[in-house]
C-alpha cells in the first residue's frame, strides 16, 4: 500500500465510527488503516474486531500520549507516506486523494495538511494551517472565523489532526517528541521540517470535519492550559536559534502575561502557571536530538524568522476579525 493511515484512539469508541466510516466512502483507495490504542476503558476494542475488521490494531498498556502513540504506528509500518488523523473526524469524499495529491512526486514537500472545519457548524474553519508568532505561541489559522476556501500554498506546518507524512523525510526530521505527550508535537515536527528547508503544505480542497477536543472535553481544560503552555516553551527551546529566543524574548514576556490574564479571566491561571513553570524547567534541547541531520543555525535562522514575523501579522490580524465578527 502507498499510504498507511495512523489513528491514536484514547476511548473514542463513540467517534471511530463515523471517522472509519467516511475512510470506507474514499475515492482514494490505496491506503491501509491502522489504529494505536492508548489503553482504552470503552468499548472502541470491541467495536474495531466487531464492524473494522479491516483495521490494524496496535494496542499501548497505558495512555503514552498522542505523539507516543503515533510514533508506534509509524515505526511498525512501511509505506512511503503515512496520514496521521484524529479519531474525532469525518472526511469528505475526496480528502484522502487531495492530499496525496498534493504531496506525491514532490520530493521537497514534507506535510501536505488538510483544510479542518467544525464539524457541527461547517461553515466555520477549525484550521486552515499552523503558524507561530513572536509572543511564543502558535495558533491555528482561521479558527472560528468563517470558512473560506484557499489556495494551495505554504504554511508554517500543518495541524496533525489530519495530514500526510513523506515517511523518506521523516528519516531526517526524526520523528514526534514523546516530551510533549498531548499539544504542539505537529508544530514541533513540522517546524523541524521547515529548519532542514522542507515545504509544508496546505491542500484546500481537501476537507476534514472536526469535533475538536473531543478527548479532553472542551476548548480550554486544566489539561490543555497546562500542556499548551508547557509545550510552548519545548516548542521555543529546542527549535529556535539562540539568536532568535534572544531577540523574541521581550515579546514572549508580554505574549506570556497577556496570556496569564486572559486565563485568570477564566478561572484557569493556576494550570497555566503550572505549566509554564514546568516547561522552563523542562530541557528543550531533546526536540533538537531527534533531527537526524542538524541544520546550522544560520540556515534555521533564515527558514523560520521571516515565517514568524508573518505568523505574528496574522494572529494580530486574525483577532481583530474576530472582534468585528463577534
Amino acid at each position: 500500500m502507498k499510504l498507511e493511515i495512523i489513528i491514536p484512539n484514547y476511548n473514542g469508541g463513540r467517534f471511530l465510527p463515523i471517522c472509519l466510516d467516511s475512510l470506507r466512502e474514499q475515492t482514494y483507495t490505496d491506503f491501509c488503516i491502522t489504529v494505536v490504542d492508548n489503553g482504552s476503558s470503552d468499548d472502541s476494542l470491541s467495536l474495531l474486531s466487531r464492524r473494522y475488521p479491516e483495521v490494524s490494531l496496535i494496542r499501548l498498556s497505558r495512555n503514552r500520549g498522542f505523539a507516543a502513540a503515533a510514533n508506534e504506528g509509524i515505526l511498525h509500518t512501511e509505506s512511503p507516506y503515512v496520514m496521521l488523523l484524529n479519531n474525532d473526524t469525518a472526511l469528505d469524499p475526496d480528502c484522502i486523494r487531495r492530499l496525496m495529491k498534493s504531496i506525491s512526486g514532490k520530493a521537497d514537500v514534507f506535510s501536505a495538511g488538510a483544510n479542518i472545519l467544525h464539524m457541527k457548524n461547517p461553515r466555520k474553519a477549525d484550521t486552515s494551517g499552523d503558524f507561530y508568532t513572536i509572543y511564543g505561541y502558535a495558533f491555528c489559522r482561521d479558527q472560528g472565523l468563517p470558512f473560506r476556501k484557499r489556495k494551495a500554498g505554504q504554511v508554517f506546518t500543518c495541524c496533525g489532526c489530519a495530514v500526510v507524512y513523506r515517511r523518506a523525510l521523516l528519516k531526517k526530521t526524526g520523528l514526534f517528541s514523546s516530551d510533549y505527550f498531548a499539544y504542539l508535537e505537529d508544530v514541533d515536527l513540522g517546524l523541524r521540517a521547515r529548519r532542514l528547508g522542507y515545504k509544508n503544505i496546505l491542500s484546500p480542497g481537501a476537507l476534514v470535519y472536526h469535533y475538536g477536543s473531543a478527548t479532553t472535553g472542551s476548548r480550554y481544560t486544566p489539561f490543555k492550559v497546562y500542556y499548551s503552555a508547557r509545550n510552548n516553551i519545548l516548542l521555543r527551546r529546542g527549535n529556535l536559534t539562540f539568536f532568535q529566543r534572544v531577540l523574541h524574548a521581550p515579546f514572549v514576556l508580554c505574549g506570556t502575561v497577556l496570556k496569564y490574564l486572559y486565563f485568570c479571566r477564566r478561572g484557569l491561571q493556576q494550570h497555566y502557571l503550572k505549566g509554564y513553570l514546568e516547561g522552563s524547567k523542562t530541557s528543550g534541547a531533546r526536540s533538537l536530538d531527534n533531527m537526524a541531520y542538524p541544520v546550522r543555525p544560520f540556515k534555521s535562522w533564515i527558514r523560520t524568522e521571516p515565517w514568524i514575523l508573518y505568523g505574528t501579522f496574522l494572529h494580530i490580524l486574525q483577532y481583530l476579525c474576530r472582534r468585528l465578527t463577534s
